[in-house]
């Protein structure tokens, strides 16, 4: 099994001038990430807009992914879906083109209670022996997962590796580590919370799962390494500057085309294309963006006007 640490991508999603997918410009993202040296890429998830695709398209896009990435790097693939069994064909699919890892949302749109989420992950875990690793998104499903019931999943099926816990509150990341890790050593906790980032690793997490590692992963892995040397004072250092970073966060809902934005005002991508209902990001977001980039020391000397 692939190891699981360190700064893994939710890679962004490029569409081209027809609105289907567009591969080319996929495949430099994903090259731009692996040259900068980050330990992973995640695609279909939140950022690579799962949502935005039809059925055939997941499932087309997931293949290209794992052919594109070549074992380079692990590649971690999103196979949540509303309908368990959905979730569990996006998930034995995953397995069968050799993904590293599937990530799983819970399901949406009604507040599905503990036992219907236990019921969810069980099924899938059942279904499918590959690595796993829960989702906890509550600002996107309307629902938060419990340290008690991930532990319960972590304890029952030893391929549940992980969590990706895309939360803001550190009390609540605290819990979950000091529940499931004194029982689960192995178990990986990825922080989707650039706000987190540091404190995920002094609670004996893994590493970070966060939409700006699409354009700031050399700031995330600067403090990893940096904790890594016991400099908290430069960790401290990366951290303020990701807290910074996340401003951009509430720009726009739509993170895939939020992210393409800064990418395309970095110099890092290609002018965005939005497949509807995800919309260009206005003048006055655009504006507060290039004062968030510059704040955090990331815009070019000569940004695009």
């Amino acid at each position: 099994m692939a190891t699981l640490e360190g700064i893994i991508v939710p890679t962004v999603l490029y569409y081209d001038a027809d609105g289907a997918i567009d591969f080319d410009a996929c495949g430099r993202h994903f090259r731009m990430l692996e040259d900068g040296g980050v330990n992973g890429l995640f695609v279909l998830g939140s950022t690579g807009e799962s949502f935005h695709l039809l059925p055939d398209e997941r499932i087309a896009f997931a293949q290209w992914a794992v052919d594109e990435v070549d074992g380079r790097v692990p590649l971690l693939v999103g196979t949540g879906d509303l309908v368990t069994d959905n979730a569990i064909a996006l998930t034995r699919h995953a397995r069968d083109i050799g993904a590293d890892a599937a990530v799983l949302i819970c399901p949406w749109y009604w507040p599905p209670s503990e036992r219907h989420l236990y019921r969810y992950y069980a099924d899938v875990a059942d279904a499918v022996e590959m690595p796993l690793l829960i989702y906890n998104y509550p600002a996107m499903t309307g629902v938060s997962l419990s340290p008690r019931l991930i532990l319960r999943l972590a304890m029952e099926y030893p391929h549940i590796v992980g969590i990706k816990e895309t939360i803001n509150d550190p009390v609540e990341l605290r819990e979950v580590a000091t529940t499931v890790l004194p029982h689960r050593p192995d178990f990986a906790i990825f922080t989707g919370s650039d706000d987190l980032q540091l404190l995920n690793l002094v609670l004996g997490g893994r590493g970070a799962i966060t939409t700006s590692s699409n354009f700031a992963y050399a700031v995330a892995l600067a403090l990893r390494r940096a904790f890594a040397d016991g400099d908290l004072r430069a960790a401290a250092e990366h951290q303020k500057r990701l807290c910074s970073i996340a401003r951009l966060y509430a720009l726009d809902p739509c993170l895939g085309m939020m992210t393409k934005e800064a990418l395309y005002m970095l110099n890092m991508g290609p002018e965005p294309i939005p497949r509807h209902p995800g919309l260009r990001l206005e003048q006055a977001q655009l504006d507060s963006m290039r004062q968030i980039l510059a704040e955090a020391g990331l815009l070019p000397q000569q940004p695009r006007e």
